[in-house]
């Protein structure tokens, strides 16, 4: 596809105007002040709370929010190579799932929904602690 036919889409669907842009970004500043506010009344009813998948997008909206240690312990991923590791822009350990389990915390913040199913299947000790991250229509979620 050709720079102007992207263009010509981009304009489209309006994600070139300004009035679209402030939107956005509303939404993209909602998210932030809804994981905020949950990760900090967590933290005041002493709920330890992980979360589950070190993926970029978590990376964003964790750096965004200044997510740090005090108000979540660790972000658990499948990955080997990033166990030991930080989550960027915060002071998060990434841990192995075997630290999640021996961990047992209160909450698990899913950072891609879409492996719900999946990890239900993979960690059944875990039903009744499972929440998504805030999206453009609702706060954080628990899901099961």
């Amino acid at each position: 596809m050709s720079a102007r036919r992207i263009l010509a889409a981009e304009r489209a669907t309006g994600i070139t105007s300004a009035a679209t842009l402030r939107t956005l970004q509303r939404r993209a500043d909602r998210q932030v002040d809804e994981l905020v506010s949950w990760l900090r009344k967590s933290a005041a009813e002493h709920r330890r709370v992980f979360a589950y998948g070190a993926a970029s997008r978590a990376v964003a909206l964790f750096a965004r929010a200044g997510v740090d240690r005090s108000v979540m312990e660790a972000v658990a991923d499948g990955s080997p190579a990033k166990a030991g590791r930080r989550m960027p822009g915060t002071d998060v350990p990434i841990v192995d799932l075997t630290a999640l389990r021996d961990a047992s915390p209160d909450c698990i913040l899913l950072t891609i929904p879409d492996l719900l199913p999946e990890v239900r299947a993979q960690f059944p000790e875990f039903e009744g602690r499972w929440c998504i991250p805030p999206d453009s229509r609702h706060g954080v979620r628990w899901v099961g």
